[in-house]
């Protein structure tokens, strides 16, 4: 089942057939009238997926203005709702979340390819790259000592988009 008939459902909106619905054709303000009706898991996927727009929208702003440090807060705020809210994320992906939100110089970051062991991706000051390397190799390969050799560290210039 699925959040998007159940709020266009609730609010008498007319859904035509399943396969046609899209949670972007329920208005926020639909979810937020209707979000306590659906189960915790339906909610709390809809629940990411109206943050994370709110969070892209407000994201692009704070880009343009060039404040690194809240356009990294709201892509933690990303990554931390996409684990908890909509439940993805391997274990390893996780502990890098973890170590990344306690290291300083890191302004923000994600994950993707979460279920294929994925990548993450983080802005940071390029003044602390060598203690970020440091401080995140040393603790995720005590977590993870069996990935000895398979984790690795690349640092990218962004300018013209990232690149190996």
């Amino acid at each position: 089942m699925s959040a998007k008939p159940l709020l266009m459902g609730y609010a008498g909106m007319d859904y035509g057939t399943f396969a046609e619905i899209r949670l972007r054709s329920v208005p926020v303000e639909v979810f937020e009238t209707y979000k306590d009706r659906l189960p915790e898991l339906l909610r709390r996927k809809a629940e990411y997926y109206y943050r994370e727009y709110a969070r892209a929208e407000a994201g692009a702003e704070l880009w343009r203005k060039g404040d690194l440090e809240g356009y990294g807060q709201l892509v933690f705020e990303r990554g931390k709702s996409s684990i908890y809210n909509y439940e993805s994320g391997c274990d390893e992906l996780k502990k890098v979340y973890e170590i990344m939100t306690e290291t300083d110089g890191i302004y923000g970051g994600r994950f993707s390819g979460a279920g294929f062991k994925g990548c993450y991706t983080a802005l940071i000051d390029p003044e602390y790259a060598e203690e970020i390397e440091a401080k995140v190799t040393a603790e995720y390969l005590k977590a993870y000592p069996a990935l000895e050799g398979k984790y690795s560290f690349h640092l990218c210039e962004s300018a013209d988009g990232a690149a190996l």
